[in-house]
């Protein structure tokens, strides 16, 4: 080590290879921590919000099944075209009970899976009425008003359990994204708060590197030569 402890050039130039390392360091940790947010955001992407965006798909699904009983009232006026009205409604049944029950076995947050269990149990009830309602609308001679008080309010309960399943799984998806984003921002700041420091504290020790053996020994060499 002879080299550094014996030129003054040697030393600033080690001590200023240390602090490039350094920061070099920090960067390196700075980006590792951005591409390791980038990959979590990712999959909460894949996830969560993906989940969050199949509850939007089953509400909309919901409504088209709701949608195909007034069809069936409306556009029902004899046993064959009930027949064909029914079998689009039933279609559009099993649609929804599908995605609902595949969404609840993927979707890892309790209160939300809950809520789509207690759904689907709702729904499986609503379509034994709406079965009940077809045959008292057909038995009535197919009157609109026979087969409409027959099933009325059953589709409430789960509608508002689905309801509250989306918006559950909006505020998770919501707050999952802010907490990825916040960590990130902590990690990028400290990064950069740490190659601040660091440039900081190689100028500073390269100062009094300088200080120590160029300026001070000058200043004596210069108040010597003035006592003679």
């Amino acid at each position: 080590m002879n080299w550094l402890t014996t030129s003054l050039r040697n030393k600033i130039i080690a001590l200023l290879l240390a602090a490039l390392g350094a920061v070099i360091a920090s960067g390196l940790f700075g980006f590792s921590a951005g591409y390791r947010g980038f990959e979590t955001f990712r999959n909460l992407s894949e996830t969560v919000i993906a989940q969050s965006a199949d509850t939007l798909i089953i509400q909309a699904e919901f409504k088209e099944q709701v949608q195909e009983w007034k069809n069936v009232l409306i556009r029902s006026h004899d046993r064959k075209s009930l027949d064909e009205r029914w079998s689009k409604f039933i279609k559009q049944e099993k649609t929804v009970r599908e995605q609902a029950t595949k969404l609840a076995g993927e979707i890892g947050d309790p209160a939300a899976k809950d809520l789509l269990r207690r759904f689907l149990a709702a729904h499986e009830q609503m379509g034994r009425k709406y079965a009940q309602g077809r045959d008292a609308f057909a038995a009535a001679g197919f009157a609109v008003k026979a087969g409409d008080a027959a099933v009325k309010g059953m589709d409430r309960e789960p509608t508002e359990l689905l309801a509250q399943a989306s918006a559950l799984m909006r505020k998770s998806a919501t707050e999952s994204t802010a907490q990825e984003i916040a960590s990130a921002n902590r990690q990028l700041t400290g990064s950069l708060i740490a190659m601040a420091v660091i440039s900081l504290l190689a100028m500073l020790v390269c100062w009094q590197v300088v200080l120590s053996n160029v300026l001070r020994p000058i200043g004596e060499a210069l108040r010597f030569t003035r006592t003679i």
